[in-house]
């Protein structure tokens, strides 16, 4: 190791340690407290000055030793074992970014150039669903009211006019949902990842999962109306007043029509999922079936299962388990998830900030109450 290697590696520390000083006021904003973030560069700043005097020393102790070399060997540099020692405490211990908030939160960019996201799952409702498009505030959807009448008659008998079939209107109105963040400018140009292409991931998977769950318990009012909220679907009790129970589940399925088993299922959550995988017949096997197939769904009495994370917990009058047909809850899209980015109103240029707002519109609402039915924890409904 030549000096002027050593002169070298002198003035490379000299430009980090200008700058990490320099990082000292960019630091707000990124999820560290600003004083933390403060101490950490105090910190760091103090262990690279550490690691320039190690070199120092180094530089004049094989000064001393008459061991600097043309071309460097291992050998040559290290032929003292107290400079070797030294060399040792430097690399393992001056560079060390392990030490708490002082090297934790200043890790090599490689580390840092992620987020760990939390993952969340999504209702498949939608993927079943029936679901339309709209260039209005609402859509209209013609329903059955009455079945056409009979009669039977003998052979010379009058042949009177029967009762035709009613029918009804279903109006899904469109309901707006919104999700909006703002960041600086220096998120934007700072970051090292991409702040865009994240927020917009982000809160588009917000919206997909937000009306997933209206899907499920919407009100109907300024947002879809969910399954589970349509007073029309029949109830069926479980048999117990704390768990579910074959029999419950079973009789849940006759109420709707043998015509539609081959598009029914039940939905529910993960959690309902293992409590009905938990039971067993009176030999004590499962009754669950496992799919063989990949890409198939497991079933059980025959019947599918659908995810639906927001769907109720197993709980005493609770109704964790939906069943039916859902081919018959319609979804009216009136646009897919719009975009809108404002950095130039004079609100937010003043304060340094850019608005991305995510915006979708859409409506639900069972068109057919009869392909359903609902599982309610108790001895009677």
């Amino acid at each position: 190791m030549t000096a002027e290697s050593m002169k070298q590696i002198q003035s490379e520390l000299d430009a980090i340690n200008q700058t990490v000083k320099g990082i000292n006021t960019d630091f707000h904003g990124f999820g560290i407290k600003f004083t933390e973030a403060q101490e950490a560069m105090k910190d760091q700043s103090s262990n690279i000055e550490q690691l320039k005097k190690s070199f120092t020393d180094l530089e004049i102790k094989l000064a001393k030793n008459g061991q600097y070399s043309a071309v460097p060997t291992e050998k040559a540099v290290f032929a003292n074992s107290e400079i070797k020692r030294m060399f040792d405490d430097v690399i393992r211990k001056g560079m060390s970014v392990n030490n708490g908030p002082s090297g934790g939160y200043l890790v090599h960019p490689d580390y840092i150039s992620y987020v760990m996201e939390k993952v969340r799952d999504i209702d498949e409702i939608r993927a079943n669903a029936t679901v339309v498009s709209s260039s209005s505030s609402s859509v209209e959807i013609t329903t059955e009211d009455g079945d056409a009448g009979l009669e039977w008659v003998q052979e010379t008998e009058t042949r009177n006019a029967t009762t035709p079939p009613t029918f009804g209107k279903l109006i899904i109105p469109i309901n707006e949902a919104i999700a909006k963040v703002r960041i600086t400018r220096y998120m934007r140009q700072d970051s090292v990842f991409n702040i865009e292409s994240y927020i917009t991931n982000k809160l588009v998977n917000r919206i997909m999962r937000g009306e997933g769950k209206t899907f499920v318990d919407g009100t109907g009012f300024a947002q879809p109306e969910g399954l589970w909220t349509n007073s029309d679907v029949t109830a069926v009790a479980s048999g117990s007043a704390s768990a579910i129970t074959i029999d419950g589940l079973l009789d849940l399925t006759g109420e709707v029509p043998w015509a539609m088993d081959a598009e029914c299922g039940f939905i529910l959550n993960k959690k309902t999922e293992i409590g009905i995988r938990k039971l067993k017949d009176s030999n004590g096997q499962p009754l669950w079936n496992p799919s063989l197939i990949p890409g198939m769904p497991p079933t059980f009495a025959g019947y599918r299962l659908i995810k639906a994370p927001s769907a109720p917990d197993i709980a005493a009058n609770a109704f964790p388990v939906m069943f039916g047909a859902l081919k018959d809850y319609c979804i009216a899209d009136r646009q897919g998830v719009e975009l809108l980015v404002d950095e130039l109103s004079e609100s937010l240029r003043s304060k340094n900030l850019i608005e991305y707002q995510f915006d979708t519109r859409i409506g639900g609402s069972i068109t057919m109450p009869g392909s359903f039915a609902k599982l309610k924890v108790a001895t009677s409904v």
